[in-house]
Order: C-alpha cells, then sequence, then structure tokens
C-alpha cells in the first residue's frame, strides 16, 4: 500500500504537523495532479480552479491529536533508556 493510502501513516503525518491531512478519493493523485493543468492549454478545461472542483474529492479528513505526537517523540528516548545506550 502507498503510504499516501495508509491511514496509519496518513495520521501519524498529521499529528507530527499538527495539521489536518485530507486524503483523495483519486487513487493516482500524481497524474491527475499532472493532468488538470495539462488540460487547461489545450482549453479542455476553463480554470484549474474549476478541474480541481470537479475531479477532486475528499476521501478521509485525519485530525492531528497532540497528544500522540508527544508518544511519538517520547518513544525514541524511552527505547534508549531501556537499552542502556
Amino acid at each position: 500500500m502507498p503510504q499516501t493510502r495508509c491511514n496509519v501513516w496518513n495520521q501519524i503525518k498529521a499529528d507530527m504537523a499538527r495539521r489536518r491531512i485530507h486524503t483523495m478519493q483519486c487513487k493516482e493523485a500524481a497524474c491527475l495532479g499532472a493532468a488538470i493543468p495539462a488540460g487547461k492549454a489545450p482549453g479542455i478545461v476553463d480554470t484549474v480552479e474549476d478541474a480541481c472542483e470537479k475531479r477532486v474529492g475528499i476521501d478521509n479528513i485525519l485530525k492531528a491529536n497532540a497528544e500522540n505526537k508527544e508518544t511519538y517523540i517520547s518513544t525514541p528516548a524511552r527505547r534508549l533508556a531501556l537499552d542502556g545506550k
């Protein structure tokens, strides 16, 4: 599973950045991201913004959990203390 589709990994990123993460419905987001502006040049789409509103759908919104960030940061330190290093 690509990391962008993994909710656990996306939750970790949201927690560490203290930001919401919006995941997309499209499984090939990079291709879609390239296709939308490419469609502007020949006039297939009027504006990039309109194309995004029509083509890009939100699948999930992961909210940051500040308590998790502290756990992620302290875990390596605890592991080192247990190992005696």
